[in-house]
């Protein structure tokens, strides 16, 4: 979109424009959609809902409050099960390390005792040679 088209209002719209980079934006916006400054809504009538600039920006940011706080409960939900997920992933790795260090000891303890049966085998095999 050129500058001078997004500089230059159209006349079924009240557009707001930005003091930072000059861009037109929409009747109901807070902040601007270009370079995300906020908009001076001060001394501004909205003449879309017949209220005075105090007023609507102040329902104006009610709304952005509002819209903040939903998120900020979506994503507090979202982590807490994201947590509880990892908490079930932390303790499954956990048990299955544990698994292997038994699974280790067994065969270890297997191989010393297949060892003291060879020796004492040997050891019956020499003495009978000897004897």
């Amino acid at each position: 979109m050129s500058t001078l088209k997004r500089l230059r209002p159209r006349d079924d719209e009240d557009p707001l424009l930005c003091k930072h980079c000059g861009g037109r934006n929409e009747p109901d916006a807070v902040d601007c959609m270009f370079c995300g400054e906020p908009l001076d809504l001060l001394g501004r009538l909205d003449t879309r809902y017949g209220e005075g600039a105090t007023e609507a920006k102040e329902r104006r940011l009610r709304d952005r409050l509002s819209v903040k706080r939903e998120s900020e409960s979506f994503m507090s939900e979202h982590r807490s099960r994201i947590e509880a997920e990892s908490a079930l992933w932390q303790r499954e790795v956990q048990e299955a390390e544990q698994r292997k260090r038994q699974s280790q000891t067994a065969i270890i303890a297997i191989i010393s005792v297949a060892g003291l049966m060879m020796a004492l085998c040997l050891t019956i095999a020499i003495l009978g040679i000897a004897l």
